[in-house]
């Protein structure tokens, strides 16, 4: 167990939840919120890479594990920075098509 990246991941835990509220709300803001966790993962993934390379004690498990959550994240980014630009070009604001239909029963 390599201690530094069970803290990095639990304190990311409640990063991912933050930035899944954000892009609830506002694609433009979760855009940025999923770029900026894909680049923090993808740096711990560079770093363990190298310790692993280098014989320190990360397993390949953990690899694996922030490989598959670093291009989670970049997907994420990519699909919000589409929708948000798709929204720019057709003119469309999100309050335009709430997720909730407005209650007709009067």
């Amino acid at each position: 167990m390599f201690r530094p990246l069970l803290i990095y991941n639990a304190a990311m835990g409640i990063a991912y939840v933050a930035a899944g509220i954000i892009m609830w709300r506002s694609l433009d803001h979760g855009k940025y919120a999923a770029a900026t966790i894909f680049v923090l993962n993808f740096l711990v993934l560079g770093t363990i890479g190298y310790l692993y390379a280098v014989g320190s004690a990360v397993a390949i498990q953990s690899i694996c594990a922030m490989t598959f959550r670093t291009l989670v994240w970049l997907i994420l980014f990519l699909g919000l920075a589409w929708m948000s630009h798709r929204d720019k070009i057709s003119g469309v604001k999100r309050d335009d098509h709430p997720i909730i239909p407005p209650d007709d029963a009067g």
